[in-house]
C-alpha cells in the first residue's frame, strides 16, 4: 500500500521565474485516513487491531457481510503510515 495526500492539500506557491517552490506546504488539519482491502475481520477484531498500531478506528466501507475495504482513520497531524502488517501481511 502506497499512502500519499490528496493534491489540493499539499499545493503550495511555485515561484513561476524559477519554477521552484518558495514555501514549504502547511501540514493540514484533518484526521489522515487510509484503506486497507482484503481483511474479512469482526469490528472487534479491528478494534484491536487499531489499537496495535494507533489508528483511533478501523470500521468496514459497505456492507459489512460482504464488504473487503476496511477504512483505518489516525488523530490529526498523524502521518499515515507507509504500509501496516496484520497477520504477518503487509
Amino acid at each position: 500500500m502506497t499512502t500519499s495526500l490528496p493534491f489540493a492539500i499539499t499545493k503550495y506557491k511555485i515561484n513561476h521565474n524559477t519554477k521552484k517552490s518558495t514555501e514549504e506546504p502547511e501540514k493540514p488539519e484533518f484526521f489522515p485516513k487510509g484503506v486497507i482491502y482484503g481483511l474479512q475481520e469482526s469490528q472487534d477484531n479491528l478494534d484491536e487491531i487499531a489499537d496495535e498500531f494507533g489508528a483511533t478506528y478501523m470500521h468496514r466501507v459497505g456492507d459489512p457481510n460482504n464488504s473487503k475495504t476496511t477504512l483505518v482513520a489516525f488523530d490529526k497531524n498523524t502521518n499515515l503510515p507507509p504500509f501496516v502488517e496484520i497477520d504477518n501481511r503487509k
